[in-house]
Order: structure tokens, then sequence, then C-alpha cells
């Protein structure tokens, strides 16, 4: 039973009784015992690995591996190196090069377990002989150690909210013969000659993949979408890009604020992005989603026009520098040609940029007000209640008034699943006229329908409720009392 005392309980001649109720580049480090080996390879086949294990922090590092393995292997004569993981999808992978007698592995892994920040897997490097067979393994152990992977979102018109740091970039375009445009929802973004973009950073351990239930196929780009990045990496599961743009060369007025790294501007503008494929068939948990995260205000991300999540969707044409443009993307590792025509669909150009928005969340709104009214249905609110009791009440009765009313308070929180609540109950000893209860010795319970608010309209009770041949003594039968109570 869901209980709701909150509610205060006063007789006025007597004592007031109160009742309230990776893929992600990184460095490594070497760490741990040495590695184990496994297999059924005979004593030909040798396989040497430094470091014996590795630390990848989520972020750091550029554009180079993310953590190299020295591997020099004997008596072998192919090798391969792959990664032993949970989830098999296309963003993981370990690149491999070299040859058996000897080479260097390229190690790029994922984050799994954002929550709890570290998560543990293998590289596992592979030699083999063919005929006759034999082979041999080594399990090198992989800490994954998270860093910040903040985004940026694009607020509504009305903007971010005080306790969402507000990044503004502004972009001087192209002057002679500007052709910027905009369509659709575009949320805070403003444009003119130039534009302004305006994003929410918000925390994007929070945004997966966006999945659709038991849907096996997929039109290109309908659950993909992209955030602006605000981080040291990107969240589980999303691979970044960036989109470089030429701005105006002649009296250059680009501007922002906030944070904006790792995004950069000085006389023309760099902005990474987060790009989340979308998850055929996944279901809503650690991996994926079925809808974006809930905040005090109506935002949304890039995404194509046919983003199943959308609840609007919009679009902008940026008139980048026509005098030696040098507008280009450039892709992290794990984005293979085809991942690059659906980003795409999503910001695309060459010498001018074009950006396809989806407005993805909206709070509800604000419950409907009830104008001058203290009380009504659209808008409610704690009830108070007066009662004229027919006589003076005793310690023990006044102890049997209480319980009757605490199993009303119940009674209204649970009809109204938790909607309305009894506020003060105010017991008026040897009677009161304008009381909204008449509670006299006897009488069968009753009341006006919907009399709350009518003048001269009250409900009776009594402490006897007459049902020949047999009275019930409300006094005694409190829980039935306070529940008649709260049914008239």
């Amino acid at each position: 039973m869901i209980r709701s005392h909150r509610f205060r309980l006063v007789f006025s001649l007597g004592v007031a009784f109160c009742l309230v109720s990776l893929f992600v580049w990184a460095t490594a480090s070497a760490q741990g015992s040495p590695p184990e080996q496994v297999g059924q390879a005979p004593a030909a086949i040798e396989i040497q690995v430094s470091p014996p294990s590795l630390v990848l922090h989520t972020g750091v590092g550029g554009p180079n591996p993310a953590a190299t393995l020295a591997v020099h292997i004997t008596g072998a004569t192919d090798w391969s190196a792959y990664a032993y993981y949970q989830d098999q999808d296309w963003y993981l992978s370990v690149l491999s090069e070299g040859d058996p007698g000897g080479g260097t592995i390229y190690a790029v892994a994922e984050v799994y377990d954002l929550a709890a920040g570290v998560y543990t897997q293998e590289i596992v490097v592979f030699a083999y002989n063919s005929d006759p067979y034999s082979h041999t393994e080594v399990r090198i152990p992989v800490t994954l150690i998270v860093g910040n992977v903040d985004v940026g979102v694009i607020p509504g018109p009305d903007g971010c909210p005080e306790n969402l740091e507000t990044v503004v970039i502004r972009m001087d375009d192209e002057d002679d013969d500007n052709a910027n445009s905009a369509s659709g929802w575009t949320g805070a973004i403003y444009q003119d000659g130039n534009t302004t973009l305006t994003f929410c950073r918000v925390d994007g351990s929070l945004f997966k993949r966006f999945t659709v239930p038991d849907r096996t196929t997929r039109q290109p780009g309908e659950l993909d979408y992209a955030v602006l990045k605000l981080g040291d990496a990107c969240p589980l599961g999303a691979l970044g890009f960036s989109r470089y743009f030429d701005n105006e060369d002649s009296k250059n007025k680009n501007a922002h604020s906030g944070n904006i790294a790792p995004n950069q501007q000085d006389r023309n503008t760099r902005l990474e992005f987060c790009w989340f494929k979308g998850y055929i068939g996944g279901v809503a948990g650690q991996f994926a989603m079925d809808e974006f995260p809930v905040y005090p205000m109506s935002y949304g991300v890039c995404a194509p026009a046919n983003f199943l999540a959308a609840i609007d969707t919009g679009s902008l044409h940026i008139d980048d520098e026509d005098d030696g443009n040098e507008n280009r993307f450039d892709y992290g590792p794990g984005v293979l040609p085809p991942m690059q025509a659906d980003i795409h669909l999503i910001i695309s150009g060459s010498d001018n940029t074009d950006i396809s928005l989806a407005q993805v969340y909206a709070p509800p709104p604000p419950p409907p007000v009830c104008g001058d009214q203290t009380f009504c249905l659209a808008n409610p609110k704690t009830i108070d209640l007066t009662i004229s009791l027919h006589r003076p009440a005793n310690a023990t009765q006044q102890i049997s008034y209480t319980e009757i009313i605490s199993n009303f308070a119940d009674a209204v929180f649970e009809m109204s699943n938790g909607l309305h609540q009894i506020g003060q109950v105010t017991f008026f000893q040897n009677g009161r006229s304008d009381a909204k209860v008449k509670w006299i010795a006897s009488q069968w319970p009753k009341a006006k329908p919907s009399g709350y608010h009518l003048p001269n309209a009250f409900l009776r009770m009594g402490d006897i409720w007459p049902d020949p041949p047999s009275d019930i003594d409300l006094l005694q039968e409190r829980e039935t009392a306070g529940y008649v109570l709260a049914h008239e």
C-alpha cells in the first residue's frame, strides 16, 4: 500500500497533532605480469611481445596508432592478431602488419563499461605453421581507462538552462554574394551573413547508438546521428570525425565563448564530432538507446532528414570562403569509406557546408492553470479540510480520529495515484457551521457530488454508521472510516 501521511491534524480545543506523512586513440604503458602463453604449439614456435600488458587512456594521443606492441615470432610461417571482446561489431578492431619474422601490431580498442570507468579485455597474437599444423597464441591484457566524454547538443530557441554550460561558436562566412540559408528546425542556431552555433554541454555517457527494437533492416542514415565533441574522447559506441571550415579571409570576425576544446578556432574553425551509427535490432541498455536523454530544455542533434527519432528536422547551408578554399573532412580511426558516406548524410559539402539537424527531445508542457480558483482538476493542490465535531474529544477519542484521518489521507493519495494530498485537517469540537464535514454521533456517510467549492455544501459523517441489523462503530473500524470518508 502506498502511504502518504503528509497532513497536519489540529484539534481546536485540544492538543494539536502533526502527522507528516576505442574506437578511440590511446596511449599505452606497461603494467602487470607477463602474458599467458597458451595453445598446442611445439617449442619451435615462440612469440615475444613487449610490453606484456597495456593501459589505454581514452582521448590521449593524436592521429598516430593508439598503442604499439613490439612482436617477435620465431618458428612460424604466418601470424595474426585480433581483439578479444564481447560485442562483435564494426567499430572494434586490431590493425596488424609485419611478417612472421617479427612485426608490429597497432592496437585500437573500444571502451565497454563506461559507468564503471574501466574495462579489461585482451589482444591476442596468434602464430601458426600450416604443414604440419601447429600454433600458439599469446594474450595481452588491456585495461581501458575512460576520460571526459562531454558532448554538445543544440538547444531550442530558449537556449541552455543555467545548470548547463553554453558553448557558442560564431563563424564569419563568405562576405561576397553570401548564400547562407536555413530551413525547418534550427534550435538556437542563428544565421544571417554569418553563422552562430550554440551548444549545451552535457554528459556524453548518456548518449548511445540509437536503436529500434526488433528492427532487422534500415535505410541509410535513419538511425545515425552526431553531436559536437567537447571532451577528451567520444562516448561509448561513437566514432570521431572533424570538419574544417575555411572562414572569411577579409576582416575576419570569428568568435567563441565557453570551453570549446577540442574544437579549434582562429581565422578558421575546426569542429570535432562524435558520430553514432545506428544499432539494428538492438535492445536499449548498456550499448544502445531507443530514446534520447531527458534535459530541462528542448534540444537537437545533427542527423539526416530521415532520422527516426526526429520530432522535427531542419538544415543549414553555410557559405564558406570562396578564395583558396581549404574546407575538408578528417576521419578518426575506424571510419571506413562506407561510414564516411553515411556521415555525409549528416554533414556534407566541398567549398561550402551543409548540415542536417533533428530536434530529438522536447520537455512536456507545463500543466494547465486554473485562473483564480484555489483548486481545480487541471492544477491540483493540497486539500485542507475542516470538520465540525459534535462533542469535545477526550485523549482516547482524539487518537481514534487521528488514525481515521491518516487512513483518509492514504486513500486520497492512492485514489489519485499520488496527484492529491491532504494538507491541514482541523476538528472544531462542539461544532462549527462553516466546516466542510459535519461529524455527528450517528450518520450514514454521504455528500453532495463535487460539492467541495459549493456554498452550504458539506459531507456528513458519524461516529456510528447505522446499518441495521448491526451498526458499524467507525471509531473502532478506523481504516473503514478513513476510506469511506475518502469515497464521499
